[in-house]
């Protein structure tokens, strides 16, 4: 089978590619990735590079969690020993910086970041042009949301192009996703797509101290990078990780709550500072929609 698009990356940042499967969707673009984790035996590698030689790109999530991956670096060398360079994208996802030795091997090769080319915009309008796809930006739908059940996941778009993935955890029979509060808040500081509504919002919501995050106010570059220094940051995140949850409940009817340390502890799915609970007996039956996607899933 043939594919646009291999996503290489690590499981632990599973989150980001699962923002980017999503925008991959709404665009048609085909691609492979390992979700459920291949098994280890003979058919793993040649299932491997069959999917990367048949696809047109290798899209290389990098991040700390990548490098440290002996599957995710042996894609890296396969694709860039069979295919033609153009065909590789290096997309740091975390800010981190490339080890020694991808960076040599990437040395001719143009890098990009999710802080300077997101998800929705620039990555995919690249992608596109490299497919020779027409790119047409999507327009938003005034208060309409999408829901996508697939792989006993839910992936909820949340505050305009963000999208947000609850995952089952068979253990204690519920649904936990972290959200991307960091990613938001990023946005929210370089004006990268947040309409006006929902910047007022989260302005309102997260209170004075989150003020150096928007653009409109003079300094702002500065004032966030002062404010990354100091012990305000956790306030500001803790705040926007309540208005976030609340804004998710609003929009969808639901009710997301921030995950128990009792399931903290016992749940096997990756967590980060922003982990939620979906508390399925407390959908409201307003969102029938939801309901019968998540009893089809819990079926």
């Amino acid at each position: 089978m043939n594919y646009d698009v291999f996503i290489s990356y690590s499981r632990k940042d599973t989150e980001v590619a699962e923002k980017i499967c999503t925008v991959l969707d709404k665009y048609g673009i085909s691609y492979f990735i390992d979700r459920k984790g291949l098994s280890g035996g003979m058919e793993f590698p040649a299932i491997i590079a069959d999917a990367i030689l048949s696809s047109k790109i290798m899209l290389f999530l990098g991040s700390e969690n990548s490098y440290k991956s002996k599957f995710t670096n042996s894609e890296v060398t396969f694709a860039f020993n069979e295919k033609p360079i153009g065909s590789i994208i290096p997309y740091i996802i975390d800010g981190s910086k490339l080890p020694a030795a991808l960076k040599f091997t990437f040395s001719n090769i143009n890098i990009r970041t999710l802080e300077e080319h997101p998800i929705d915009t620039t990555l995919i309008q690249d992608l596109c042009q490299i497919l020779e796809r027409p790119f047409v930006i999507k327009e938003k739908q005034k208060n309409k949301v999408s829901v996508i059940v697939r792989d006993n996941k839910i992936i909820l778009d949340i505050i305009d192009k963000f999208s947000f993935v609850l995952e089952k955890d068979a253990i204690n029979n519920v649904f936990i996703g972290n959200i991307p509060v960091r990613e938001i808040l990023n946005d929210v500081r370089y004006g990268n797509g947040l309409d006006g509504l929902t910047a007022n919002y989260l302005q309102t919501a997260i209170g004075a101290a989150a003020l150096p995050f928007f653009p409109m106010l003079a300094g702002a570059y500065f004032a966030y990078k002062q404010l990354m220094k100091s012990d305000k940051l956790s306030e500001i995140e803790s705040k926007a990780f309540d208005a976030i949850i609340s804004e998710i409940n609003h929009r969808y009817h639901i009710f997301l709550e921030k995950l128990p340390d009792n399931i903290k502890n016992s749940t096997s799915i990756p967590l980060t500072d922003f982990a939620v609970l979906l508390d399925l007996a407390k959908i409201e039956n307003s969102n029938k929609s939801l309901l019968e996607k998540l009893n089809s899933l819990c079926s």
